[in-house]
């Protein structure tokens, strides 16, 4: 699909004299309500001509307009809401446009029009390594197609998320330890593990033997059977203890265990955001509830005004759930 070409009268061009301000965001998700309009008030706080966005999770494709801003959109076409692709235009910006094509739910591309040379922009969400190799190659054989069509006058933009990871979900000494360590590790360690203060101690000297390690229980899937041991400890709450209530478990994994644990919940992770409903809150990162309460609020508000309305709250008191389980296993 190409919206189609514009009168030359309505284009505002683009000169030599002329600055752009281009840049790319990978918004995780436009899906959930009102994370447009967060994004747009976002904006505001910049000077911006033209934002080229990835991963906006919409299952549609064509031209919107918000808020008088305008927004093209190359999604999905079976309805799930997964990858998506798109641009937002400011007023000035969209006098230029000569055409958007939606190539696939991972490539879009713009043309606007200048006076010494169009600007074609090609927005990507290139596949991260955890997808096949054929869709990793059907999607650089398509983004270079799309390359090879763009007029040779014209001045090129490619840009996006690219997933950019060498390897295949290889481990480096630099993931493994970092400049001082990997992740936050606390003090509390097995009876029979290494020293949390030997491992901060000695980065340099343990980063190459555990990278070859964790790369060869990745490749060959054992574990070591020494890692899977947990020592559960009973610790305090805040308050004094009183009973059984004032007391939880926790179980101390070796150190070593901890930081390949580490690798395996950002690798599940990424599946997980595409497994998940977008429209869900609370689940991953930057996805609060709180905007969603203040959103269902508002609709009960509304539905309050209306006599005509009936109302259900269902209210389910989870906080003895887990005290619930039995632990004697």
């Amino acid at each position: 699909m190409t919206t189609p070409g514009r009168d030359e009268d309505t284009l505002r061009l683009i000169s030599t004299k002329t600055v752009l301000n281009i840049g790319t965001l990978n918004t995780q998700t436009l899906a959930k309500p009102g994370k447009m309009d967060l994004l747009l008030r976002e904006l505001n706080r910049y000077k911006w001509d033209l934002v080229g966005l990835s991963e906006i999770h919409l299952p549609r494709t064509g031209e919107e307009t918000i808020s008088g801003t305008s927004l093209l959109l190359s999604g999905r076409t079976d309805g799930t809401h997964r990858q998506g692709v798109g641009f937002i235009l400011s007023p000035t910006t969209k006098k230029a446009l000569i055409f958007f094509t939606p190539v696939s739910e991972r490539i879009a591309t713009i043309r606007l029009k200048g006076s010494v040379s169009n600007l074609t922009i090609i927005q990507v969400y290139a596949p991260d390594s955890a997808r096949s190799d054929e869709e990793c190659e059907q999607f650089y054989f398509q983004l270079q197609s799309v390359t090879d069509q763009t007029p040779k006058k014209d001045m090129l933009i490619v840009m996006g998320n690219f997933n950019a990871i060498t390897g295949n979900d290889q481990i480096d000494r630099r993931d493994v330890m970092g400049p001082h360590g990997h992740g936050r590790l606390n003090g509390r360690v097995t009876p029979v593990d290494i020293p949390v203060d030997l491992t901060k101690a000695l980065p340099d000297r343990l980063c190459f033997p555990l990278a070859h390690i964790y790369n060869l229980i990745t490749k060959s899937g054992d574990y070591p059977s020494i890692w899977k041991n947990g020592y559960v400890t009973p610790i305090t709450r805040k308050d004094a203890p009183h009973g059984f209530y004032g007391i939880r478990p926790i179980t101390i994994t070796p150190v070593f265990s901890k930081i390949y644990e580490s690798f395996l919940a950002a690798w599940s992770k990424k599946q997980g955001i595409e497994v998940i409903d977008p429209r869900q809150f609370g689940s991953m990162p930057k996805t609060s509830t709180a905007h969603y309460l203040v959103s269902m609020l508002d609709t009960i508000f509304k539905h309050l005004d209306d006599p005509e309305r009936w109302i259900n709250l269902i209210a389910i008191d989870l906080k003895k759930a887990f005290d619930l389980i039995c632990h004697r296993h």
